[in-house]
């Protein structure tokens, strides 16, 4: 874990307004040591996870940030029966974005019955490569050639 930041963590509401303000979390929050270069992945990520979870999620929503000093890893928990990826086209693009941005990810059961998604963003040149110009082209591209 990180010396120099500490585990974060937001509940979000389930509005609209639900995934500015997790933009805007992930933003404030972001280990400024170790993440700067992955803090565009970040933000596209949480706001594509919490626009999902706002519309699947059976009961509240909470973001959580971590910073291992070698990849940032984010995460979202939710009442057991929420599907954190969402449906259809929406679940597809969620993990296309997933596979691209991150070293890996996973969806699992609590202890407690709960659901979490988690996602490791690498924060060295190691990992997928951080300019984002032509990702959205090629992921927009995949989920209509699937329609």
């Amino acid at each position: 874990m990180c010396t120099f930041t500490s585990r974060k963590q937001l509940p979000v509401p389930r509005t609209v307004r639900g995934p500015w303000l997790a933009r805007q979390f992930t933003r404030s929050v972001l280990c400024r040591r170790h993440a700067d270069e992955v803090e565009t992945g970040a933000l596209l990520l949480v706001s594509e996870l919490v626009t999902s979870a706002v519309g699947t999620a059976t009961a509240r929503v909470e973001v959580a940030i971590d910073c291992w000093e070698t990849a940032v890893v984010l995460s979202l928990r939710a009442a057991a029966g929420s599907d954190l990826l969402g449906h259809g086209e929406h679940a597809r693009l969620t993990e296309i974005l997933l596979e691209q941005l991150t070293m890996s990810w996973g969806v699992e059961e609590t202890p407690a019955g709960g659901v979490v998604l988690w996602c490791m963003l690498p924060t060295t040149s190691q990992g997928p490569d951080a300019d984002l110009t032509g990702l959205l082209d090629d992921v927009c591209s995949r989920v209509w050639q699937d329609c």
